[in-house]
């Protein structure tokens, strides 16, 4: 009968709307652990940033060092010309060239001094982006963990649904009706196929149906469809 073939389309219906969902569920899973996966690159790309900042001002930092050296030999070595210059012009200007170096000793001095001060800066932010990074690994871990078992879950479910579905779905004895069906749920978004009159209104997409429509609905003698929206009135 008609009548029970479409409240078997009404089961079929309510099995078919939780395979939607947790197929959705399911297919939603690789989105969410690439989030994490993301989150951890993203904490792992900042400290590589840190190191290599560390890396650029520890070269630097020797670079200056370097310099101070050199600058120091040359002092050194002015300073032993002094005593072999002849005339007061050579003096001075030897003076003069020792002044410059010196100059530039402290300046570079001052540079180290600034570079020990961000290299404590550095180990500050290097300590904390190492902690960020650990603890993002140990949130993706569990993360992976929960939508792994998440994963099984829907699986079997999913399985145990689609087996009872299977069964239901044989138990329809009108198949043009049940390829009707399957036809209508395939083109709609949201996976609905069969639905009932809710407050004299399609259940599907609420328009307001006329007294004769839901008479000739209720009758059961034929297959009525929502002229709106198509899908299948089940009582």
């Amino acid at each position: 009968m008609l009548k029970d073939d479409l409240a078997k389309l009404l089961k079929l219906q309510e099995i078919d709307s939780r395979i939607f969902d947790q197929e959705a569920e399911a297919g939603g899973i690789p989105e969410k652990l690439k989030e994490r996966q993301d989150a951890l690159k993203a904490k792992q790309d900042a400290l590589h940033a840190i190191k290599k900042k560390a890396e650029d001002a520890a070269k630097e930092k020797k670079l200056l060092e370097l310099d101070v050296d050199s600058k120091n030999q040359q002092i050194k070595k002015l300073n032993n010309q002094l005593n072999e210059v002849k005339t007061n012009k050579e003096y001075s200007a030897l003076q003069q060239e020792i002044t410059h170096a010196k100059e530039d000793v402290l300046k570079a001095e001052e540079a180290i001094i600034e570079k020990l001060m961000l290299d404590d800066d550095i180990k500050l932010k290097l300590a904390k982006g190492a902690e960020e990074v650990k603890a993002e690994e140990a949130r993706l871990k569990a993360e992976e963990e929960k939508l792994t078992a998440e994963g099984k879950q829907l699986e079997e479910a999913l399985k145990t649904e689609k087996t009872e579905r299977e069964a239901l779905a044989a138990g329809v004895e009108d198949k043009k009706l049940l390829a009707r069906y399957e036809q209508i749920r395939a083109n709609a978004g949201n996976g609905v196929a069969a639905i009932t009159i809710v407050n004299n209104s399609c259940g599907g997409c609420g328009t307001m149906l006329r007294p004769q429509e839901t008479i000739e609905i209720h009758k059961f003698t034929h297959v009525v469809e929502c002229e709106d929206c198509g899908k299948i009135f089940c009582g």
